[in-house]
């Protein structure tokens, strides 16, 4: 049986997936360190040191759950400043195992079997640093998963929060 209907306006859920920060190492380990979302496995790095990427709302609301699991987290975020909510960031800065890192652009994530570490750039400096570590939290934003529509319809511009 064809249904042919025809709409004004159709919404295509397809759900999104975690955007990638693009970096040597995210990919191979990816699991072996490398996560994206905090809930499901922050559990998995009690007790242990972890970075978070991403300085806006889900970025500072990652480092805020993780403060509650892990030894220490590092919230590293490319801009001179963070762009969460205030009552986000003013929680975030009362937690004493979290340090907040900005004009940090991340450049590398460093392991053997599984991540040890990540390097990134101080933009005022132009050093590059390394922070040992067992995990690091991609939270940079989403992407729609409406790639296989092609140029077939029109669709709203890609915000990125």
């Amino acid at each position: 049986m064809v249904l042919n209907l025809r709409v004004k306006t159709l919404i295509v859920s397809t759900g999104a997936r975690w955007r990638e920060i693009g970096v040597p190492g995210e990919a191979e380990f990816k699991n072996k360190g490398v996560a994206y979302c905090p809930h499901c496995d922050g559990p998995l790095f009690e007790g242990k040191d972890v970075a978070v990427i991403g300085g806006g709302n889900s970025g500072v609301e990652a480092a805020i759950d993780l403060a509650g699991i892990v030894n220490h987290v590092t919230l590293l975020e490319y801009n001179s400043e963070l762009k969460a909510d205030e009552v986000l960031q003013k929680r975030l800065y009362s937690l004493p195992n979290v340090t907040v890192l900005t004009n940090a652009k991340t450049s590398e994530i460093t392991g053997d079997d599984n991540v040890n570490g990540l390097k990134y750039v101080d933009l005022e400096s132009g050093d590059e640093k390394h922070v040992e570590l067992a995990g690091v939290f991609v939270q940079i934003g989403l992407i729609p998963n409406t790639d296989w529509l092609g140029d077939l319809i029109d669709r709203n511009k890609l915000v990125r929060l």
